[in-house]
């Protein structure tokens, strides 16, 4: 069988490490998540991952708009990363959404979330049995909504995983958890994870695979229950804000786009081959449509949830 093009990326990747890795990480760059000491500010970081990934993409990936495409979404990161340390939010944010809009959409990998997909969703809690116990937070308890990777402060998301070993390494060792999968029709996500059984969708992969680096970064932190501000946060909250704002611009057919499917930076040796199988980590996190309560139970009323149990 011959090998995808990522694949063969991943290898030339593997036997050259020297050539293809960036100091302090002992793996190479296409090995999520990418560590980065204390001492690496994110900018500089990514521009040198940036400059050995563009190294590595020109072996196999001769089609001139999908090289340029790549050059100018790298530049747009570092340039977003930097300005937003000067304090001008706006401006950082205009500049990531901007370089976005500007990339045809062909290129993004808008994936379908259909009534087959199977998720958990997952409570540190133990003895939670009613469904409502594994609703995302309304909007009474939007003061309990922190920032997380893919999450701004005070707005509740829903966030699941398509295994059981994953909320486990996400959430808590033990706690309970439910099954669920949508009640019916289907949902549109922002996918940043990988696909080789769709070849278009391995190219959109490589072609945008500096946003899907830019959000699986993890620091080392000093202290990390100290950190209030997490640098490596900063793309992918971008990421949630800009498919927010831009949820019916992302199809050409103006079906609402809702979610970010993902990986998991819990796993410290990530193989992004391994859907469908109980090392799968990916996520989902669902965004509510509209203000207050009635489009997180809109949301809320699209799945079904079943067998919660403790574990």
């Amino acid at each position: 069988m011959n090998k995808s093009i990522y694949t063969k990326m991943c290898d030339e990747a593997r036997n050259n490490l020297s050539q293809y890795s960036v100091l302090p990480c002992h793996f190479d760059i296409l090995n999520f998540p990418l560590e980065i000491s204390m001492e690496y500010p994110t900018e500089i970081f990514l521009k040198d991952t940036f400059e050995k990934y563009k190294e590595l993409q020109k072996l196999y990936v001769k089609d001139e708009e999908i090289l340029d495409i790549t050059e100018n979404l790298c530049n747009m990161l570092v340039e977003t990363i930097k300005t937003y340390k000067t304090g001008d939010v706006y401006k950082s944010y205009k500049s990531f959404e901007e370089g976005l809009m500007s990339i045809s959409k062909d290129y993004f990998i808008i994936s379908a979330i259909t009534p087959e997909d199977k998720f958990y969703r997952m409570r540190s809690d133990l003895n939670l049995t009613e469904e409502k116990d594994f609703y995302c937070l309304n909007s009474k308890l939007r003061h309990l909504c922190k920032a997380e990777r893919y999450s701004i402060a005070g707005y509740p998301c829903f966030y699941v995983g398509y295994s059981k070993k994953d909320c486990k390494v996400e959430i808590s060792e033990h706690g309970s958890i439910i099954d669920i999968n949508l009640e019916k029709n289907e949902l549109y996500v922002f996918d940043v994870t990988f696909n080789d059984q769709k070849p278009e969708d391995e190219i959109k992969f490589i072609t945008i695979w500096p946003l899907i680096a830019a959000c699986n970064m993890n620091y080392n932190y000093f202290d990390e229950k100290k950190a209030t501000f997490k640098e490596e946060y900063l793309i992918p909250q971008f990421l949630t804000m800009f498919v927010q704002r831009n949820r019916k611009k992302l199809r050409e057919d103006k079906q609402e786009v809702c979610g970010i499917r993902y990986f998991s930076t819990r796993n410290r040796n990530l193989d992004v081959r391994q859907k469908g199988t109980p090392n799968d980590y990916r996520n989902v996190v669902f965004f509510p449509s509209g203000e207050g309560d009635d489009g997180i139970n809109e949301l809320m009323d699209k799945f079904h949830f079943d067998n919660a149990e403790n574990i």
